[in-house]
C-alpha cells in the first residue's frame, strides 16, 4: 500500500469518526436520544429526496464512524440533523455565528 493510500485511509477514517460523533450529537437533539439504527435508517429515509434510501445496517455503521457516505447521502445528513461542515471537515470556522449557531452577516469595515 503506498503513502498516499495510506492517507486517504487516515483521513477518511478521521473524517468518519467526526461525522458519527455529529450524527450522535444531531439525532440526540433532533430526537431526544439516539434511536435505533432501524428508527435511523427509516427516518433518513423519510428524508431522502434525490437519493436511494439505506438499511438499518448502513444506519448502525455511520453511526460508529465506519464508512463515509457518498455526497448526496452526506448533504441528507448536514441538512437534517444540521451538522456543521466546519466541524465535520475539521476547519476553522471564519465566519462569525450568533449564540444559535448560525452564520452571522458579514459587515464590511
Amino acid at each position: 500500500m503506498s503513502l498516499n493510500n495510506v492517507n486517504n485511509k487516515i483521513t477518511e477514517s478521521s473524517l468518519g469518526l467526526r461525522l458519527a460523533v455529529e450524527i450522535n450529537k444531531g439525532l440526540i437533539k433532533k430526537m431526544g436520544k439516539i434511536p435505533s439504527a432501524n428508527t435511523f435508517a427509516n427516518q433518513f429515509n423519510l428524508r431522502a429526496y434525490g437519493t436511494t434510501t439505506i438499511t438499518r445496517e448502513t444506519a448502525r455503521k455511520w453511526r460508529l464512524g465506519l464508512p463515509v457516505p457518498s455526497m448526496d447521502k452526506l448533504a441528507v445528513l448536514i441538512e437534517w440533523l444540521d451538522i456543521d461542515v466546519f466541524i465535520l471537515l475539521d476547519l476553522p470556522s471564519r465566519l462569525p455565528r450568533d449564540h444559535a449557531g448560525h452564520l452571522n452577516e458579514l459587515n464590511p469595515p
